[in-house]
């Protein structure tokens, strides 16, 4: 009588084909949802930002523009604490504070556009601007 101990290498091939093709289909639907739950952080960042350069505002008549060209700079001078994963950059020019996706596919930014007028008639509905394929949350 035949023990037969171990598996065949034909059953080993049709497992290891079984995993790929699982990892496989699950693979872009991760991708995605990552992608998407940073483009909502990356909005959330901005509100942050809208809301501290509302009060900067208001303490300077001004808004933190040419001193908050990058993450640090825009965490020292409004106070925040927007912690930087790599995964978009940060920076105000003009009346614009924009996320900007570093690296990878697709291409990321989220613009939003501060009120030209100072303290009285400042607007208080920010605006999201996507480009992409997300939406803003």
């Amino acid at each position: 009588m035949l023990h037969r101990q171990g598996f065949t290498l034909i059953e080993i091939i049709v497992v290891v084909i079984i995993i790929s093709i699982t990892i496989a289909f699950f693979s872009p639907n991760f991708n995605t949802s990552n992608q998407q739950a940073r483009a909502a952080a990356a909005q959330n960042n901005l509100l942050a930002i809208y809301t501290a350069q509302q009060n900067y505002n208001n303490n300077n008549d001004a808004y933190c523009i040419a001193a908050c060209n990058s993450l640090p700079s825009i965490n020292t001078n409004l106070s925040l604490n927007i912690q930087d994963d790599g995964t978009y950059s940060y920076s105000c020019a003009g009346n614009t504070c924009t996320a900007t996706r570093s690296s990878g596919a697709p291409v990321l930014t989220l613009t939003l556009n501060l009120p030209v007028q100072l303290k009285s008639g400042a607007s208080s509905n920010p605006l999201c601007t996507p480009v992409g394929n997300f939406g803003c949350p």
